[in-house]
């Protein structure tokens, strides 16, 4: 099983991942290639199928940084995952690009429950983004 499918998913995840509003029957979403590495790693395959492991992290980073996010939950599933597979520098990337982009910006426009200023594209202040309320 394991000799046809590596092959099978390193080539897809070689080709990279579709972006949001890209729908390729080849390609998968970032979801998906999470749900692969969920599937695969409930197997206990990380060490059998490295080159799919390592495949799918570069496509995934290379996604993350053209645009793409991975909420918390996500973040740490990778870890673990790589972390459990003894492949720690592999998920290293992840402290790095959260570090880069800093708080998220704002989505919509109109004022926040404080009454300031939401502008898209902006960048939410860094204690909304921690806690969720702005210092004022």
């Amino acid at each position: 099983l394991f000799e046809t499918l590596g092959p099978a998913l390193k080539k897809c995840f070689q080709m990279g991942l579709d972006g949001p509003g890209q729908a390729s029957a080849k390609r998968f979403s970032l979801l998906e290639a999470l749900d692969v590495l969920k599937a695969l790693s409930q197997l206990n395959a990380a060490k059998a199928l490295s080159t799919v492991f390592t495949a799918a992290i570069k496509a995934i980073e290379a996604e993350l940084r053209s645009g793409g996010g991975l909420d918390t939950s996500q973040r740490k599933f990778l870890r673990e995952t790589y972390s459990n597979a003894g492949r720690e520098e592999d998920v290293a990337f992840l402290s790095q690009l959260r570090a880069d982009q800093g708080p998220p910006a704002s989505t919509r426009e109109g004022l926040n429950t404080a009454g300031l200023p939401m502008r898209p594209g902006a960048r939410i202040c860094e204690s909304f983004a921690k806690n969720g309320t702005c210092r004022v």
